[in-house]
């Protein structure tokens, strides 16, 4: 090579785009914040389950969008609201969260249990290479699809995912039939 010149470094072992290095204080890099929506039972934490585990669980923190419901199963139902509002979930808490997880900073997480349909103690929650966002209401304002380095919406046939739904929410979920029924007409 001729004096004064460098030579290309090689890339990082890995490939192109390797982000394998740990999240740390000294060396920082960004997140690649993953946001997946689609209507109730469209496979949205099937999915998001999924591309966790090809990312790897280790680089990978992933976020239930439910988890930010405002009020519990008995609270939305004597308010007469469903968690399906804007409303009913504390939207702007989910969108400071993302914020923050981009800059690298951990988070006060709050925890939706779904088995019982009350609202749990927060969990703190670092940043990983990999932030994936599921939810219903994921890509419901400017400020959110804003934040998504990559957006995924999921729609599935109606007929499709109302028979997922029906399954769900008859058989883990514990719904009636009838609840499901209702639900599934309004």
């Amino acid at each position: 090579h001729p004096e004064g010149s460098r030579r290309p470094s090689a890339p990082p072992a890995g490939g192109c785009g390797d982000r394998s290095t740990s999240m740390t204080t000294t060396t920082r890099e960004r997140p690649v914040i993953i946001g997946i929506a689609g209507d109730s039972a469209a496979g949205k934490t099937t999915f998001a389950a999924g591309l966790g585990q090809i990312l790897g669980p280790e680089r990978t923190l992933s976020i239930c969008a439910d988890d930010y419901h405002r009020y519990s199963r008995r609270e939305r139902a004597r308010l007469g609201i469903t968690p399906h509002h804007p409303d009913a979930n504390y939207i702007d808490i989910l969108e400071q969260h993302v914020d923050l997880l981009r800059d690298g900073q951990p988070i006060l997480k709050p925890v939706y249990d779904h088995d019982g349909g009350i609202l749990r103690p927060p969990e703190y929650a670092k940043p990983a290479p990999f932030v994936i966002i599921e939810g219903l209401l994921g890509f419901s304002t400017q400020r959110l699809r804003d934040a998504y380095d990559i957006k995924i919406y999921l729609d599935p046939r109606t007929p499709l995912r109302l028979r997922w739904k029906f399954q769900r929410d008859t058989g883990i979920g514990g719904y009636a039939v009838e609840d499901v029924m209702s639900a599934i007409e309004t």
